[in-house]
């Protein structure tokens, strides 16, 4: 899962030294160290240029003499990216085992490139005043509250492109509001600003995106069970992806304990992160 822009200044810097044989340059953002407390997370992002085919990208942690690939995928590095041309790392519930220097490997069929090599420093004892179930429930709650919802509205954008979100909006203003399925005063606030400004799609939270794909988009594809339904592991089509979402954001909000255990935490994470991947 990421979609999401981000701008970000850098340094360009061609490394290996031999640009005519590798053709492969690495911007990465930050350089040097970082330096972060325990139980935060960070994020190393690079830019990749190369006209060599099918670059085979990872990232890596330098341990001892080795670096050692480092698996993506798991729910420690969620939401990180090998991906051309914009490869990401995340570290997320940053702890001492952390601590180290990490780079990004890219081989093509010239060679190796390693990019340059950034030191994380973890600072800080670990966190007492929350137990781990109540740091698995924040963590979840973040997911389902970024990333899943910026899911949700790229479905929505590419439904309704930007250009054409007010118009769509005043077609269907008498409906939004006064049908049985309204909108709320804030949300028609939203929708609706005063003038001279305007209705974007980014100033919408899950719950008025869901009213909206819902509602206001003809002809509508339909989640496989329908709407308001939990879709079974079966079922793949994108609504019943948006349906898992909200499904997932009832359990968060009915969860008044605020708290995970490991093995719930770990599907949960696992179903949301698929669905968001």
């Amino acid at each position: 899962m990421s979609r999401i822009g981000r701008a970000w200044q850098y340094i360009k810097t061609c490394w290996n030294g031999n640009e005519a044989e590798h053709d492969v340059c690495i911007d990465q953002y930050p350089k040097g160290t970082v330096v972060i407390g325990i139980g935060g997370s960070t994020k190393l992002s690079a830019n990749v240029t190369t006209t060599a085919p099918e670059p085979f990208i990872k990232w890596q942690k330098v341990t001892g003499s080795e670096s050692i690939n480092l698996q993506t995928d798991s729910i420690k590095y969620s939401g990180s990216s090998c991906a051309m041309p914009t490869p990401e790392l995340v570290i997320n519930d940053v702890d001492q085992t952390d601590d180290g220097v990490y780079h990004l490997s890219v081989t093509t069929v010239s060679g190796t490139v390693i990019g340059p090599k950034v030191l994380l420093n973890v600072f800080g004892d670990a966190v007492d005043s929350l137990s781990k179930e109540k740091i698995n429930y924040l963590r979840y709650y973040l997911l389902c509250q970024t990333i899943a919802t910026e899911s949700v509205r790229l479905y929505f954008t590419r439904k309704i492109p930007e250009p054409t979100l007010s118009s769509h909006l005043n077609s269907n203003k008498p409906n939004l509001r006064f049908s049985y399925w309204k909108c709320t005063s804030d949300q028609l606030t939203v929708l609706f600003p005063v003038a001279p400004g305007i209705a974007k799609s980014g100033n919408f939270d899950f719950t008025l995106l869901y009213k909206l794909i819902r509602h206001t988009i003809t002809p509508g594809s339909t989640p496989t069970r329908g709407w308001g339904q939990n879709p079974l592991p079966n079922d793949i089509r994108e609504e019943d992806d948006i349906e898992r979402i909200r499904h997932n954001r009832n359990l968060l909000a009915h969860n008044i304990e605020f708290k995970l255990n490991d093995s719930d935490f770990n599907n949960l994470w696992t179903d949301l992160s698929q669905v968001n991947g």
